[in-house]
């Protein structure tokens, strides 16, 4: 049954069809193990997501600048964390930055035929990386219907329809054909909604639910941010207010493309640091902005120091699982210091040091998987 596991960890449903599908094709076609399949999915999604990002980013920063701010977005610790693991964050990622370059392009499109095209190509994207992450409508599927009004009107009606029609299709091939045989398909998805809603703000309050959300996105974006949070807010404060003031479809653009997967971690769930990478490319777009705004002409520079500090942080981070260290290290290393290189090459002793320094417990830590 693709979607789900055997074992103490399942793949919550709806589960991840498409991503699954790859792992069986590597495994019937080429005979690799569906890890090995699925750990070089998220490889080439990680790079082609920066690839996708340069000419995005080139139309609000310049060419030049656009492709270290890429080069930043793959070398962050996070980023680069996920992409040689065999996990899905990756690749959701990489179908969400296409969808938004597809977007603006569409909102920028001087002919109406042209953003009708890539709102479709966009509506396309969105709607076959639902098999990939079933919530990536969510997170940019906002976007795409904000921007379609560059398209016209029977441009908008294809793309929302190609869009809504793929992911009904995604439905129903989850509902009755991968869950259809023998499994309680309803009782599956319930439990999944039980499990999302046990870290919200709703069922945990203020202290346990917002803050401790708030908390874990921060640490997540801090840790991946490195050297950059010293003035990131301040850089993100400048290009937003500029934004306002001179690019008013942009500010929104960025806001709109940020902000519900945002709220989503906040108020709802948040639990691993791949939920935090839908955050990644449009902070770090409003961050190239900033730097631009700021060092017009030394934004490359500025930029190319980024992505050393950055890649010096991912390889030589002093990751280890040694309980006897001081609280504050042990706290890193369990929470968000094993997206290194070292950690990656010890992930399997994270246990070690991460209950240990598991010191904000709530309720939702007591329930099965």
């Amino acid at each position: 049954m693709l979607g789900a596991t055997d074992g103490p960890n399942p793949v919550h449903p709806p589960g991840y069809p498409l991503w699954i599908a790859l792992g069986v094709a590597g495994k019937v076609l080429l005979k690799w193990d569906p890890y090995t399949s699925f750990k070089l999915a998220a490889t080439l999604a990680s790079i082609a997501e920066p690839i996708l990002f340069v000419p995005l980013a080139a139309r609000w920063i310049g060419a030049r600048a656009a492709w270290w701010l890429a080069l930043l977005l793959g070398c962050s610790p996070l980023y680069w964390f996920h992409s040689v693991t065999a996990l899905t964050y990756t690749a959701g990622s990489a179908f969400a930055t296409a969808v938004a370059f597809l977007c603006d392009s569409a909102l920028k499109s001087p002919a109406p035929r042209g953003a009708d095209r890539r709102l479709l190509a966009a509506a396309l994207l969105c709607g076959i990386g639902t098999g990939v992450r079933p919530d990536l409508p969510l997170w940019v599927g906002p976007l795409l219907l904000w921007c379609a009004r560059s398209a016209t009107p029977v441009g908008r009606v294809r793309a929302i329809s190609l869009m809504l029609i793929l992911i009904g299709g995604w439905a129903v091939l989850i509902r009755f054909g991968l869950y259809g045989s023998g499994v309680d398909s309803s009782g599956a998805l319930a439990h999944t909604g039980r499990m999302l809603l046990a870290t919200s703000v709703f069922q945990l309050g203020l202290w346990d639910g917002l803050l401790r959300n708030g908390v874990k996105t921060a640490a997540y974006l801090v840790w991946t941010l490195g050297m950059a949070a010293l003035v990131a807010p301040w850089l993100w404060w400048t290009a937003a207010r500029d934004l306002c003031r001179h690019r008013r479809d942009d500010a929104m653009f960025l806001l709109i493309w940020l902000l519900p997967a945002l709220l989503f971690n906040l108020l709802i769930h948040m639990t691993e640091p791949g939920h935090a990478i839908w955050h990644l490319a449009p902070l770090w777009l409003l961050l190239g902005v900033g730097v631009a705004s700021k060092w017009p002409r030394r934004a490359t520079a500025v930029l190319c120091g980024g992505v050393i500090c950055a890649t010096a942080q991912f390889w030589f981070y002093p990751w280890r699982p040694n309980p006897a260290a001081p609280f504050a290290k042990r706290l890193i290393d369990a929470k968000v210091g094993y997206m290194s290189r070292t950690g990656l090459r010890q992930i399997d002793r994270r246990d070690e040091i991460h209950q240990p320094g598991d010191f904000w417990r709530t309720r939702a830590h007591d329930l099965p998987d």
